[in-house]
This record gives C-alpha cells, structure tokens and sequence, in this order.
C-alpha cells in the first residue's frame, strides 16, 4: 500500500463575499511591520490561481502563518507599477517564458520559485508529498502532466481566453478551441489515473498529495466557479465533458470540495 498523507484540514475559511475580496485585491499597500516582514511570503496574482493557489493550500493546511502579497492584473498591465518595479529589479524568478517571475515563495531570507519545486519543497516539510521513490514518481507525473499540458509557457491556454474575455472582443475561435483542449486534456489525464489507481486520489493515494492541489485548481476555481471569467458557455461546455468522466466528477465534487472546504482564497476568477 502506498504511504498516506495526513491531512489537518484547518487554514483560511472560504467565506469572504466575492465583491470584499475582489474590493481588497484593488487596495493600495501599506508598509509592513517587522512582524509581518518576517513571515514567509508568497507573491503572485490576483483572479487567477493556477500557480500559487496549490501553494496556498499546503500553507494552509500546514497552518503557516505567511504574507499573501498578490497583484491586480491592472498592475501586470501597467509598466509603472510596483509590480512592474520590482520584476525589472530582479526580484522575482525568471525561468518563466512569460517573463512574470512568479510565484515567488520567500522564507528566512531565501527565495524559491517555480510552482512545482516550491509544491515538493512544502510538500515534503509539511507531509503533502512522499519519501517512497514509486509514490514520488507517481506524484511528480501529475506535476508534470501540468507544465506539459501548459507547454511549460507562464501563460496558459485558459488565461489568454480569460484575458481576451475580460476585454473589448470576443476570444477568437482559435482562442476557445485551444481553451477547450487544454480542459480536455487534464480532464483525461485525471479520469485515467484514477481509473488506473481505483484510488481516491491522483497519485494512487488514500490522502491528498500536492498532485491533487496542482490538478484540482484547474476546476475548482474554473467551469465549477458560478463567477468565473470563463464565462457560462465554456464552463458549460467543460461540466459537459467531465459529466462524461464518473471519476474525475466525484473526485471533484464529493473528495476535493470536502478537502479544501476551509482553504480556498476568495475571489479567484480562473
């Protein structure tokens, strides 16, 4: 039997309205305190939550206390922002081919980037991943598949269409159709591993691991999310396709949702 991961399922409560966090994500900084200067700090964005929100979920779970910094997309779009400021000073990661540098996780000092080196790194402290070489193996072809489906690019297919939603025109068909593929392939990849496994989650696990918190953020916070700025076609139009996937449905709906009931971050749109 492979190893489980004990859960505390305790952290951040799913309860702040949309329109409070959406408000707050808008507010302009204040100087931190020493106290909070010397918390862990994650850095990312606001709306979307495909990289750092796994991240957030392990913290949470772990009942870290940590600066959650996150920047509106106006900030990414303005070139005299803060967020613009500190990229150019070299502050965050550069490995990502979309040039954003983040996630960025900071702790006594050091910094760490890329969403899945910091998911093995917390997830190996706070015992979200595995020492067994076979469940390690298992887990990190989750991890993968995700970078792979993304095409290793910071930007994925579903944040262009987000993007060109959010904006004066339509997506174009290419646009949707890509989004859709996108959705399509993790939708297969999920249903066969856990046909695969006949287990509750990706990895062939009795717990989750944090290749269920990398895959889950693509649903949760997506076609399953009434306010989500996918829109109610493509949303649609995925439920559809996951309605045709018994595993992944109930993975979804009865085992993830009761999982991070208490530690999902209000306000994120994709």
């Amino acid at each position: 039997m492979k190893k489980g991961i004990k859960v505390d399922a305790a952290g951040v409560a799913f309860t702040l309205g949309y329109a409070a966090a959406l408000k707050r994500s808008h507010s302009k900084p204040v100087a931190a305190s020493n106290a909070e200067s010397a918390k862990p700090h994650l850095i990312y964005f606001h709306c979307t939550g495909a990289r750092a929100e796994p991240i957030r979920y392990v913290l949470r779970f772990a009942k870290v206390d940590f600066k959650n910094e996150m920047f509106t997309l106006e900030d990414f779009a303005d070139p005299k922002s803060d967020y613009h400021t500190r990229k150019n000073a070299g502050e965050f990661g550069t490995f990502a081919e979309s040039g954003g540098g983040l996630p960025v996780y900071i702790e006594n000092g050091k910094k760490y980037f890329e969403t899945n080196a910091i998911l093995r790194m917390l997830g190996a402290r706070y015992g979200f991943y595995s020492t067994d070489p076979d469940t390690m193996w298992e887990i990190d072809i989750c991890m993968e598949s995700a970078e792979q489906i993304f095409n290793h690019a910071g930007v994925g297919q579903h944040s262009r269409y987000c993007f060109a939603m959010m904006g004066k025109d339509e997506p174009t068909k290419e646009q949707t159709e890509t989004c859709f593929e996108m959705y399509k392939k993790f939708i297969n990849f999920a249903q066969s591993q856990l046909v695969k496994h006949g287990t509750k989650f990706l990895a062939g696990t009795d717990r989750p691991t944090i290749a269920d918190f990398r895959y889950i953020i693509q649903f949760n916070d997506g076609p399953y999310n009434p306010k989500t700025a996918l829109g109610p076609a493509m949303a649609k139009r995925v439920r559809e396709l996951i309605d045709t996937c018994p595993d992944l449905k109930k993975w979804i709906e009865e085992t993830m949702f009761e999982v991070l009931k208490d530690v999902r971050t209000p306000g994120i749109q994709w």
